[in-house]
């Protein structure tokens, strides 16, 4: 299953970028390095925690240099995570670098040229981290056109290095920033059965709360409350 979910869940997180994220850095961001987004880079660094209560890092991914370049990604965290007990895995990945380039696309978009088809339309979705901090995420369903790859949750938002948030028209509503932050996760389509724990929740509440402290808070804007 894990391999499985790799091949769909990150083929469809890095397609449309090339287009996309060339026209509107190019369009919105200034492309040179600063001092702040650097720093963010070092700290943000490239280990995954190699367990997350009984998640267990399986594979570190790598994104691929000409995908980096475009996006200008100074720094990434890209691995899947498969839990002990129930064998649900999940793919995750964390971007930082300027925001043009890391709003211009969204998974609604590559999903959909990707095999998939979206169930609905997206949502906000809350989770509390172990450290006691809310987030909010947008939650779209991806359905497998192919009957043997899986039908995915996405989940994903941006961060200015406090808390993970679901922000509406990221394109415009966070132009310009030198240092933004970008989750993305896919996992299990459904939350298991009635009672069961929810297997998104369980590693985003575990994952938020371990790489907070790699995060650099930036000034905040108005659409993002401290």
């Amino acid at each position: 299953m894990s391999r499985l979910l790799f091949l769909t869940a990150s083929a469809a997180f890095l397609a449309g970028t090339l287009v996309s994220g060339w026209f509107h850095g190019n369009l919105a961001t200034r492309w040179g390095n600063s001092d702040l987004l650097q720093a963010a880079a070092r700290k943000l660094g490239r280990d995954l925690p190699a367990r997350l209560g009984p998640w267990r890092l399986v594979k570190t991914l790598e994104v691929e240099k000409e995908v980096r370049d475009v996006l200008q990604c100074h720094a990434h965290l890209h691995g899947i995570y498969t839990h002990d007990q129930t064998a649900d895995s999940v793919v995750v990945a964390v971007l930082v670098g300027p925001s043009g380039p890391l709003t211009a696309h969204t998974p609604e978009i590559c999903y959909s040229a990707n095999d998939y088809e979206l169930a609905g339309q997206r949502q906000q979705w809350t989770v509390n981290d172990l450290r006691g901090q809310v987030h909010s995420l947008w939650k779209i369903h991806a359905n497998s056109r192919h009957s043997l790859w899986p039908n995915l949750r996405v989940l994903y938002g941006w961060s200015q290095g406090r808390h993970w948030q679901a922000v509406s028209g990221p394109r415009f509503a966070l132009a310009g920033l030198p240092v933004l932050y970008k989750l993305q996760l896919a996992g299990p389509a459904d939350a298991g059965q009635p009672g069961a724990s929810d297997p998104c929740q369980d590693f985003l509440s575990r994952f938020l709360a371990d790489i907070q402290p790699r995060l650099i808070p930036t000034p905040p804007r108005s659409y993002l409350a401290d």
